[in-house]
């Protein structure tokens, strides 16, 4: 279950940190956070409340080509396709991991300058 902690980023929404809590995890984003209960293979979800908003929504961990969980993502809008977060390396900073640039961009601007 650690595999799936850590810290989560989005240019827009800001970061989802998921955060073990005993058999279960605890997601929050931007101060609110809601428990998590496993529903199906990499596919967690908040527990039924009537009185919660965010009642059942799925949270769905993905992996990458080596099957390490690469991103996650969330329903949190409606009229919108699920927002996708991708896994800030641990020991980065969410805002560190948002401003640096991919490998590609570095190779071309490192080109240019030549």
């Amino acid at each position: 279950m650690k595999d799936y902690a850590g810290d989560y980023s989005n240019p827009g929404y800001g970061t989802v940190s998921i955060a073990p809590d005993g058999d279960k995890f605890k997601v929050t984003l931007n101060k609110v956070t809601r428990s998590l209960e496993h529903y199906h293979y990499d596919v967690f979800q908040v527990p039924a409340d009537p009185l919660d908003n965010l009642e059942k929504m799925k949270v769905v961990f993905l992996t990458d080509m080596d099957g390490d969980i690469s991103s996650l993502s969330m329903p949190l809008q409606p009229d919108v396709k699920d927002i996708v977060f991708i896994r800030v390396p641990d020991g980065s900073s969410p805002s560190a991991a948002s401003s640096r640039r991919s490998p590609a961009t570095m190779r071309f601007r490192d080109l240019r300058c030549r």
